[in-house]
C-alpha cells in the first residue's frame, strides 16, 4: 500500500487482507492460468495500519505482475 508523504517521498506498506473463501477459490483456479493476469477482487484489509486504523478498510486488488 503505497503512502505519498510530505515533500514528494513515499512510504509502502505491506498489508494483509481478508480474503473471502469464494473469492480464494476463484484466485486458485486460475493461478497458473493466462486469465490471472486479469484477477481482480475486493476486500478489507485484516488488521489497523497505525497511524490511521483502517482495520476492516476496503480495498481493490488486483495482478500487478503476473510473472
Amino acid at each position: 500500500m503505497p503512502v505519498q508523504l510530505v515533500g514528494g517521498q513515499r512510504i509502502t506498506f505491506e498489508v494483509w487482507v481478508s480474503i473471502h473463501p469464494d473469492e480464494l477459490q476463484r484466485a486458485y483456479s486460475v493461478w497458473w492460468e493466462p486469465e490471472y493476469a486479469d484477477l481482480r477482487s475486493t476486500s478489507y484489509l485484516a488488521y489497523a495500519i497505525n497511524p490511521w486504523g483502517l482495520l476492516g478498510a476496503p480495498v481493490a486488488l488486483a495482478v500487478r505482475g503476473s510473472e
